[in-house]
């Protein structure tokens, strides 16, 4: 009997040595499967604070995929990094296109993109994408390049 009951107890025991408290594994696991890319590319300033840039890019659909891009500002802390603004690149959603490539320049404080877009003939190709501060950026389809 006394095998019995020290089975039972591991048993009952088993499921909360899996349910540990990791808070960061648990928002992990909160992630879209559609988040395809996250990529720290750089960092920016305003006033006193500074942080990083990272681009997130998620993508849905098996036959016609369509792409969204976001940047966001991280500020970085010695408990946590905290998430200070989100901004969607909403042309890109709006042209139905999807994401290929993106190229990063900085300078100025400024983040300018180069977002390689697949797509229909009428969207694919290349756009500038220029971030100066959260929700405020330009979006124009880039100059050929010279031959």
């Amino acid at each position: 009997m006394p095998l019995r009951r020290l089975a039972l107890a591991a048993l009952v025991a088993m499921p909360a040595a899996h349910a540990r408290a990791d808070a960061l594994a648990d928002r992990i696991g909160q992630i879209p499967a559609e988040v395809e890319e996250t990529r720290l590319v750089g960092e920016w300033t305003e006033g006193t604070e500074t942080g990083t840039y990272r681009i997130v890019v998620v993508r849905t659909g098996l036959q016609e995929v369509r792409t969204r891009l976001f940047v966001q500002w991280i500020v970085p802390s010695e408990a946590a990094p905290r998430l200070k603004a989100t901004t969607e690149i909403e042309e890109v959603i709006e042209l139905g296109g999807d994401v290929k490539e993106t190229t990063i320049e900085l300078a100025d404080n400024t983040l300018q993109m180069t977002v390689d877009l697949g797509g229909s003939a009428r969207t694919a190709g290349q756009y500038l994408v220029t971030v100066e501060a959260p929700g405020r950026y330009s979006f124009k389809k880039a100059p050929p390049a010279p031959q």
